[in-house]
């Protein structure tokens, strides 16, 4: 009997199982490799009462992070893509999305935001600084981290799948991601690897990198998409002949 494509997502658990989600006629492993750990919650209390015109949301962590905080609802967050967008405008917040990344983002920022007075809510490690071009274009900004990502162990499942014969196909959301499993690889380790980025794929060494498939755009879906076609090739490729 042909055995699903092995999926190994490695993402944080809640993003994990709605990625899981979006994937057909494959075995998915969610075997997380970082969890989130939340800044003080009064720390980030103190900022929210201080007087701000917007705010700065560049992941979905970030909005659950800080969502039941009190002084957010109704307030303008600015963030790069629909699945923020959607975290945000969840938390009761008003989202302006810029449909796109960081980079996306910032170029909304610069146009749509030079007289506001900016809190940026984020993770300990970003793709790309926002705060630092927009103070140098003179935009009032304040950042404050909400949440780290701890590294976990990966679970007994992922490590059999990795030593084992059979493909699997790994989503890596971020260069950390790809750093994170890096330990888990042998050099002969039937791994597919999906990027969201050419960054992304950058972390990974030549044998890896040269096999890797980056998403068409930095996004869930477009990485959903990206899997879900790895997935289909292996189907086809594994299904049994009929005899004629």
């Amino acid at each position: 009997m042909v055995q699903p494509p092995i999926v190994l997502i490695t993402r944080p658990e809640a993003a994990a199982r709605r990625f899981a989600l979006t994937l057909k006629r494959a075995r998915v492993i969610v075997s997380p490799l970082m969890r989130l750990a939340p800044a003080p919650p009064e720390e980030v209390s103190a900022l929210l009462a201080e007087p701000f015109d917007a705010l700065i949301f560049t992941s979905e962590n970030a909005v659950h992070v800080v969502r039941d905080l009190p002084g957010l609802a109704g307030r303008t967050a600015f963030v790069p893509g629909p699945r923020t967008a959607e975290a945000a405008e969840e938390a009761g917040l008003t989202a302006v999305c810029a449909e796109g990344d960081a980079r996306n983002l910032l170029a909304l920022l610069l146009l749509r935001a030079r007289d506001l007075r900016l809190l940026y809510l984020r993770g300990a490690e970003v793709a790309r600084d926002l705060a630092t071009p927009l103070l140098g274009a003179g935009i009032s900004v304040r950042e404050k981290v909400v949440y780290r990502q701890i590294e976990v162990p990966i679970s007994a499942e992922a490590k059999a799948a990795l030593e084992g014969t059979q493909p699997v196909i790994a989503p890596l959301f971020s260069a950390r991601s790809a750093a994170l499993l890096l330990p888990h690889l042998s050099a002969r380790a039937p791994v597919r690897p999906i990027a969201i980025s050419a960054g992304t794929a950058a972390v990974l060494p030549t044998p890896f990198r040269e096999q890797t498939v980056v998403a068409a755009a930095k996004n869930g879906s477009a990485m959903s998409e990206a899997v879900q076609r790895q997935i289909d090739a292996l189907v086809r490729v594994e299904r049994p002949q009929r005899p004629r």
